[in-house]
């Protein structure tokens, strides 16, 4: 298995939006899986927290939501592949540091910086986020999932 469904957002992400994700997420995902079926696990990032809203909407009745403790990144493999996938991009943005340098007239740096990511982000999505990659990070927390059903103590990032 590997990436069920992916969409790109430039700027911040804000609990709304995130709220708005799910909803296009479990919508796409229930076309091939029962919705009693989807546990959708998420960290405690600032944008998940009203994501427990959508799951008491009617149409996603069914659909679960987890939210993983804090400090448990050894129990969340998204946040393992987007860390690989950032790592690329900031390996992307470092081999372009000339060309962004040059910036237009006109355009501030940023926007310049950002008409590079808004190019090669999905790009490089693809490249970096593949079923290896999401196999690799979901086996890694296979253990530690045992170890938390089991109520064992783990180190943080172990």
């Amino acid at each position: 298995m590997g990436l069920a469904y992916q969409e790109s957002q430039f700027g911040s992400f804000t609990s709304d939006l995130a709220n708005e994700f799910i909803r296009r997420f479990l919508r796409h995902i229930q076309a091939t899986t029962p919705l009693n079926e989807i546990v959708l696990v998420l960290d405690n990032a600032p944008c998940h927290t009203k994501a427990e809203d959508v799951f008491d909407e009617e149409q996603f009745e069914g659909a679960e939501v987890l939210k993983l403790g804090s400090y448990s990144p050894m129990l969340n493999p998204i946040g393992n592949a987007f860390s690989v996938y950032k790592s690329a991009v900031k390996s992307f943005l470092a081999r372009q540091r000339p060309a962004i340098l040059r910036v237009p007239e006109a355009v501030t740096i940023r926007v310049h910086r950002s008409k590079f990511l808004e190019l090669e982000a999905d790009p490089l999505f693809a490249e970096i986020v593949t079923p290896e990659l999401c196999n690799r990070t979901f086996c890694h927390s296979l253990p530690h999932h045992q170890r938390a059903l089991r109520f064992e103590d783990m180190q943080v990032g172990s």
